[in-house]
């Protein structure tokens, strides 16, 4: 879908004259200008079941800003906004989940915009087949003493911990002792305990909002003269998943998801729980055909081999097993070697070197370098993560990974000496070393998307 009529008036929600009808919306760019007495223009996207969506905007001349909104209980509120400083700088919004409704996305001036800025907007949703929901107790620690000091066993007054979660579950009733369903083993005699303990399930991909309660509690012998296990703590919560964020069950916000949140008290003790919600939703299923380990299943189903950094720079090497790489911060050397591994730099400036196997390399925040080895390789582009080096692309044989609305027809190459550059609108995003112009063409890009496993945002080649 092309379209070369930006129709005014659309400069609010009100006003839109162009709507997208329809879930899934592929390769839609649409030309415009913002400028002048045109403050904004206005699109609204109608959905009839639950989707993903992604939107880039490639301004031509000056600094544009992009926004995703839609009308919550009548007001009209902000999903999501992009608005990075700089002319020419592209802007990306993204949401894994939309309910079926009405969205707008709105193009304004930026702050160094030009009188009046050309652009283009590349717009991409695709249905949710499902949808994951997952927890994980990170750390439990107590806020009080749980038991009695005894002479003989100098740590029993410490905590014996265990601790469970409940998915979309009728309401708890905690009673007696030896624990509930969904919980953990029991952490014996330590007040401060990193369980990384995870309880995650499918949900409903209609449903925005879900239960979930967290308890952690304290095992004490189950005989009538030393009662029953002591409740540390109990934290009923639900998360939204339009808003992406935990609330109370009155309304409060405690955070959003991806971060670690703290939970205390409801009991009749007094522990603490650092935790971390995780919701993917998935649009058709990913495969390793494109490379990469991630199977055809759900993701509470398969355990992957994870090497993690630290905040340091260093080297990490893989299993000769398919898994995962992650550098987190600093300046980091990854070697896949043997398997269809998934490598993603994180912060800094990293070298991802594949190794033998059909691997993806994603290198994040910085300038990376990405060295595919043997084997069918994609290498992901991402406008807002720095300019990368990919020395060694195979054409006809590797792939260049594209995620969420960024799309062949938005991109620009530009032949710099032996090599070819890739931008998106002014942005540059990535040079191809060894490589010329006619080589590269639509059959060279494929779509990726991220799902997050143990926090840490993971691509895939969509099937």
């Amino acid at each position: 879908m092309t379209t070369n009529d930006d129709i005014e008036p659309n400069n609010t929600p009100n006003s839109t004259n162009l709507t997208i009808v329809g879930t899934t919306v592929k390769n839609a760019v649409l030309k415009g200008s913002v400028g002048g007495n045109d403050s904004a223009d206005t699109y609204k996207i109608r959905l009839d079941r639950p989707a993903k969506l992604s939107a880039l905007l490639a301004p031509k001349g000056g600094d544009l800003d992009l926004k995703l909104m839609t009308r919550d209980s009548g007001a009209l509120i902000d999903l999501k906004t992009s608005n990075r400083r700089g002319n020419q700088v592209s802007e990306l919004v993204n949401s894994k989940y939309l309910p079926a409704g009405e969205y707008f996305l709105q193009v304004t001036k930026g702050t160094n915009s030009t009188p009046t800025t050309n652009y283009e907007l590349s717009i991409n949703t695709s249905n949710i087949t499902r949808a994951h929901l997952g927890v994980t107790m990170k750390r439990v620690t107590a806020l009080e003493q749980f038991d009695d000091r005894n002479f003989f066993l100098p740590n029993a007054h410490k905590a014996d911990f265990y601790m469970g979660t409940y998915i979309n579950e009728p309401d708890l009733l905690l009673i007696g002792s030896g624990g509930l369903p969904n919980s953990s083993r029991v952490f014996s005699d330590n007040d401060d305990i990193q369980p990384n303990f995870n309880v995650g399930k499918n949900v409903d991909i209609n449903r925005r909002q879900h239960k979930i309660d967290l308890y952690v509690m304290d095992q004490d012998f189950n005989l009538p003269f030393l009662g029953s296990d002591d409740l540390g703590l109990f934290a009923p919560l639900n998360y939204d998943a339009l808003l992406g964020r935990v609330t109370t069950r009155s309304g409060a916000v405690v955070g959003p998801e991806g971060q670690t949140l703290i939970a205390e008290g409801g009991g009749n003790k007094r522990a603490r729980a650092e935790y971390r919600v995780d919701f993917n939703t998935f649009a058709g299923e990913g495969g390793t055909g494109g490379g990469g380990p991630l199977p055809d299943r759900p993701i509470n189903q398969f355990s992957l081999p994870m090497v993690q950094g630290n905040q340091q720079s260093e080297q990490l090497v893989g299993r000769n097993l398919s898994g995962i790489l992650y550098g987190d911060a600093g300046n980091d050397t990854l070697l896949g070697k043997g398997g269809h591994d998934t490598l993603v730099g994180g912060l800094g400036g990293d070298t991802l070197n594949g190794g033998i196997g059909n691997d993806i390399t994603y290198g994040g925040a910085g300038r990376d370098v990405h060295i595919g080895g043997s084997g069918r390789d994609t290498f992901v582009l991402d406008p807002e993560r720095g300019v990368d080096l990919i020395k060694d692309y195979n054409d006809g044989v590797d792939k260049l990974g594209l995620s969420g609305a960024m799309k062949y027809e938005i991109l620009d190459f530009q032949q710099e000496g032996k090599n070819l550059g890739i931008y998106a609108g002014a942005q540059k995003l990535a040079v191809l070393e060894g490589i010329q112009r006619k080589q590269i063409n639509a059959k060279d890009f494929v779509q990726v998307d991220f799902v997050t496993i143990g926090g840490i945002e993971v691509p895939y080649v969509m099937a």
